[in-house]
């Protein structure tokens, strides 16, 4: 074996491994020693990766971006599904609603003469609906009218 500087390194780790593999074989007391400097080692090593971390960020001058939540309003009441605003922060833009409509042929259950009954066509509609700001339907429906395949529902 060699006496140079640099093999002194890898030696002593093989023999650090070899004392904590076989704990039966060696000093109980130098093994947990060993362990508590190995714990202590990895946890400077973190500290000292956060500081550089902290270091890098702080370069970048990142904002905080909680503060920017604490400046956004969040809408109160009814918000449109494109621009995610209302009455609240849009006051004098008008909200439309998406509502699904579906013709329905209903039987009155009076009968005629002719023995036919009475058919009055009415529209059945959802309880639930989608509010949209109508320049934000503008602006979609025309956005769609220049896809390949353009909706035909608007």
């Amino acid at each position: 074996m060699k006496n140079a500087s640099h093999d002194i390194g890898p030696a002593a780790e093989m023999l650090i491994e070899a004392i904590l593999e076989n704990k039966k074989f060696s000093n109980p007391a130098v093994s947990d020693l060993l362990e508590i400097m190995i714990l202590n080692e990895d946890e400077q090593r973190r500290e000292k990766a956060n500081k550089k971390r902290e270091e890098v960020l702080k370069q970048f001058q990142v904002p905080d971006l909680n503060k920017f939540g604490d400046m956004l309003d969040e809408e109160a009441g009814l918000a449109c599904v494109i621009c995610k605003e209302g009455y609240t922060l849009r006051p004098d833009d008008l909200l439309g609603f998406y509502v699904f409509v579906t013709p329905v042929q209903v039987h009155t259950g009076i009968e005629h003469p002719t023995g036919e009954g009475d058919v009055i066509p009415i529209m059945s509609l959802v309880t639930h609906f989608n509010p949209i700001h109508l320049s934000c339907h503008r602006e979609a429906a025309r956005a769609e009218k220049n896809m390949k395949k353009p909706k035909s529902e608007w």
